[in-house]
């Protein structure tokens, strides 16, 4: 969430993650006490076969960005960043896709499943103040082609120039079992990036 605009996604059919999904939101004006009801603010496009994951975050000039992830065929899962063309209309319809620009794909090109799943941050603390990081989760090699993926790492997009660019970090993170599915960020009050995922285990990392 961020300045009480939520997110959420919505199935276009079924209710099974190889199911198409457009990406919603919520608006709360008073704390998150009460909410709005869900309005779109992207759909798949042609070729596409679902939009997931919506994750808002407010740019230093103060526009809206929203990662986003998409999923074009089973090796190509990509991330992608839209921004808000006029957030005064934000709620005023239920079909607010035309408030947003065109996706632009941010993490390295197909073959490949890079996962975006949820908490984007922006570092506050240290060095890299202002740094914004994307928690991805990807099988290794890339183009893995088992479904559910037998060692999947976790990695980071980022960006030093407020999303103007981003790219990937220079290591990948492995954990037991099946790996570190479901990467999750937080930040030290050092302002580390540390790393939970589905592994069950914490890493921290200060190189990311």
């Amino acid at each position: 969430m961020v300045d009480g605009c939520g997110n959420t996604s919505r199935w276009l059919s079924g209710a099974h993650d190889d199911d198409g999904n457009q990406a919603c939101a919520l608006l709360s004006n008073d704390g998150g006490d009460t909410w709005s009801s869900p309005f779109d603010i992207a759909r798949p496009p042609d070729g596409v076969e679902a939009v997931r994951m919506p994750n808002f975050l407010r740019l230093l000039d103060w526009r809206l960005a929203c990662f986003l992830r998409y999923r074009t065929s089973h090796l190509d899962m990509w991330t992608a960043m839209i921004i808000c063309r006029d957030q005064s209309q934000l709620g005023a319809v239920d079909d607010g896709t035309a408030l947003w620009t065109d996706p632009v794909r941010i993490s390295p090109p197909a073959p490949g499943r890079h996962v975006l799943l949820n908490h984007v941050l922006r570092l506050r603390h240290g060095a890299r103040a202002g740094r914004i990081l994307l928690p991805i989760a990807s099988p290794c090699s890339w183009d893995e082609e088992d479904r559910r993926g037998s060692d999947i790492r976790a990695w980071v997009l980022y960006s030093d120039d407020d999303g103007v660019t981003l790219q990937p970090s220079d290591t990948m993170l492995a954990g037991p079992e099946r790996g570190m599915m479901e990467p999750y960020l937080m930040e030290s009050p050092e302002g580390r990036a540390n790393v939970d995922a589905d592994a069950d285990e914490l890493s921290v990392r200060d190189d990311l």
